[in-house]
Formats: structure tokens, sequence, C-alpha cells
């Protein structure tokens, strides 16, 4: 088996003429959580977030090469609400304001932030799908057991609600291909980090930066030119160790949570623990399914010619045998044909393999659109076929065979020979026999149909 080049991990380490303006975000993220409260630990998240969503655009507008731009420009367009809404929260809250337009501008934000990781995450398989699942709903049960922010119970709502979507598309996107993947890398903390700003307050500004930077270097840096790679919805054992923590989280809670008696938290997590088995059980249902259709898969190669789709010897064998039995105990007769091209080395001579190759093909085309369901053809080997008639007399094998002769394309000829089933005679007997009418078409001048004595 050839060894394929494995694509080299330090292309996800960006260049730093592309890195910076994430580098300077990151900075700035870093300052905001060290100063004391003030006015400069107060604007820094919004220069920040203003900084962000130019270079975003900028990135969107300038970059020639920039794959899914939508996408990006989606996520420009995230980045411009959430830092207005924040723009807007700090003004009003320094006025002793109610900051209702600020929480609508911000979960305004989500809106594009959602239609972007849906774009990237677009056409993937269910099993994945049911993976981001489980583990969205897991994050989802945790961050409500976090302490939030007081106020309106609608908005508390609609923050989760909406941290909930991000994250399973966010999940999604992040199960895509092998190899090193910039949505794995860098988008999937950049928009697990969003919605979890707005649901911690005292963090709200240093996570936001922290998510912004992110997707900044992810937006310039060189992989954001390229495709990504086509999502493979395999379970490999990194995201089956996941899973399981996972899936551990909500029983754990129950047992932490029935301990001290706190009603509400633990319904909650039995529900999520609930939702968790189904959909671990509905995972295991896909592969199962899976397991079978490949399986199925499988066995359909075994038996086939790989070259003209023509069945097999192995499928001869098992096909021949049933039908045999079937003949003895219904009295009712079974006709075995081989056929031959005729000159085909010299075809093959005068237009090479790859002619060659296509007659078989064609060949094998046109006798099966000749022959009933019930009827099997078989590549015997090389240019030599057999087909298998049930309930055919010698009368009606040689018409079937004269009318596949008379289908051998590309001006081509065969010769054809035939043996009827005697009760209690042997597979190769019976081929045998039409070997030896074969080579008797073949001394009487070939393009002709000959048939062994039945008795």
């Amino acid at each position: 088996m050839r060894d394929h080049p494995a694509r080299p991990v330090q292309r996800l380490v960006p260049p730093l003429h592309s890195a910076w303006p994430g580098l300077l975000v990151l900075t700035l993220a870093i300052a905001q959580a060290l100063l004391p409260p003030g006015a400069w630990a107060t604007a820094l998240p919004v220069a920040g977030g203003a900084f962000a969503a130019l270079a975003l655009t900028l990135a969107v507008v300038s970059r020639q090469r920039l794959a899914h731009r939508l996408a990006w420009a989606l996520l420009a367009i995230a980045t411009v609400l959430a830092t207005l809404g924040q723009a807007i929260g700090t003004w009003l809250a320094s006025a002793g304001q109610a900051a209702w337009a600020a929480e609508a501008i911000t979960l305004a934000s989500y809106l594009p932030l959602a239609v972007a990781a849906w774009w990237l995450a677009y056409g993937g398989g269910p099993g994945a799908w049911i993976d981001a699942l489980l583990l969205s709903l897991v994050l989802a049960l945790l961050a409500w057991l976090l302490p939030t922010a007081s106020g309106d119970a609608g908005w508390a709502l609609a923050r989760s609600a909406s941290a909930w979507l991000i994250w399973l598309l966010a999940l999604r996107l992040a199960f895509s291909g092998p190899g090193p993947s910039l949505a794995r890398h860098l988008l999937l903390p950049a928009l697990l980090l969003y919605p979890l700003a707005d649901l911690l307050p005292e963090l709200t500004a240093p996570l936001r930066l922290l998510a912004h930077a992110l997707l900044l270097v992810a937006a310039w840096h060189p992989l954001a030119a390229e495709a990504p790679p086509p999502a493979r919805d395999a379970l490999s054992r990194g995201r089956l160790g996941l899973l399981a923590l996972a899936a551990s989280v909500p029983p754990s809670l129950i047992l932490i949570l029935a301990a001290r008696e706190e009603v509400q938290p633990l319904r909650l997590a039995a529900l999520v623990a609930l939702l968790v088995v189904l959909l671990v059980m509905l995972r295991l249902y896909g592969l199962r399914e899976r397991a079978r259709h490949q399986t199925r898969a499988l066995t359909r190669l075994a038996r086939r010619d790989p070259l003209t789709g023509a069945a097999n010897r192995r499928r001869l064998e098992e096909f021949l045998t049933r039908e045999m039995a079937l003949a003895t105990r219904h009295a009712t007769p079974l006709s075995l044909a081989l056929l031959d091209l005729d000159h085909f080395r010299r075809f093959n001579e005068c237009q090479g393999r790859a002619g060659g190759d296509a007659l078989l093909r064609t060949l094998v085309e046109a006798w099966q659109a000749a022959l009933r369901p019930s009827d099997l053809l078989v590549r015997f080997g090389g240019e030599e076929f057999v087909v298998v008639l049930p309930d055919t007399d010698d009368e009606a094998c040689l018409a079937v065979l004269e009318r596949l002769r008379q289908r051998v394309p590309y001006g081509q000829t065969c010769s054809a020979g035939f043996a009827r089933y005697r009760p209690g005679e042997s597979p190769d007997a019976l081929i045998q026999r039409a070997d030896q009418a074969l080579y008797q078409a073949k001394q009487l001048g070939r393009d002709r149909v000959e048939g062994a004595l039945t008795y």
C-alpha cells in the first residue's frame, strides 16, 4: 500500500505577517483582564471589537483567495453587531438606563453567526450532527448551571437558546475531514467562546476579545484560502472518548444535585441525561446500519468482476449449485453455455489494452440487456464468459445464444457451446461438456453456436 504524505502540522501556525491583527486583539484581551475597573477597562473591549470588525471586513474585501467568502462576511457582520451592542450597553450603563436595546443588538449578532456556521458545516452526515447535538446539550446544561447575570428571564432564555444553537453548529463544523483543520483549531474555540462571553457577565469583555482574536487569525490564515476538506462521518477514538466523557456528565450532575436536594436543576439534568441516552442509541443504530450497508457492498464486490461488472467464478459456483438442486427437485431444464470472443488477442494488439477493456465492458452491458433477471452472466476468464439459463431447454438456449452472438460490439464475433444439465451431474462435468461444444464451434470456423449431446 502506498503511503500518502501527511499534511504538515506546522501549516496550522500562521506566519506573523498574517497573524498580527489577531495577536493585537489578543493583547487587548489580556490587558483588559488585568486592568482594574475604570475608563480604560471599559474602552478596550469596544476598541478591540471595532478593530476586529474592521480587520475582518478588510479580509473579506481584500483577500483574492478566500474560501466561503460569504460565510466570512457574515462573521464580520456578527462582529460589528456584537461590538455595537457592547458599546451601546456601556453607554446605557453609564447613564443608568435599561440596556434592553444593547441586549437586542447583541442577540441579533447571533443570526449571521449561526448562518455562517451553518454554511461552513453544511453537508455533514447524520452521525456528526448527532454527536454535535449530544455535546452541545451537555454544554448547554453546564452553562445553565453557571451563575449568570440577573435580569429579565426572557432575555436569559434567549441568550441560552442562542448559545446552544451556536455550539451545535460549531461542533458540527469541527467534525470535518482529517488533517490540519482551520475550523477545528481556530473557528471552533472562537464560536464556543462567543456565546459563553454573554453567559458569564464577569468575563464578557476578555472572552469576547479572545473570540475576536481567534476569528481574525482564522480569517487572515493562509488555510482560509483553501476549501475545507470533505466532511467525514468517522467515529474516531478521540471523538468516541469525548462522547463518552460528555455522556457521563448528566448522570454525575444528577448525583451531585440529588445530594444537595436541588430539585429544579435535578429535573433539567435528568431530562438532558434522557436525551443523551436517546442520542447514543440513535448513533449506535446509525453505525449498525452503516456496517450493514458496507457488508452488503463488500459482498457484492466479492461476487463481481471488477472490470466488467459481470459475476465472477465465486458467484457462478454458488448460483450453479443452487440451480442444479432446483432443476433436480422440480424436474426443470437447466442450460449452461460458454462463450468466447473470436480473435480477441488480435483485437487487443490493434486497439491496445484500453480498447480491449472497453470491448469487454460494452459486451457485458449488451448481453445483460438481452438476458432475463433470472439468468446469470459470468466472466469466466479473459475473453471467456459463462451464461447459466434456468428453466431453459436446448431450443430456447440456442435462441438466446444466437441473440447474444448478434450483439457482440465493435464488429467482433464470438463462438459458443452449450450443454443441458443431467440430473446428478457435477458442476465441473456440466462446464466440461459445454467447453467441448465450444471447442467444436471453434473447429468448425468460429462465429457459431454448437450444443453438446444431452444424453
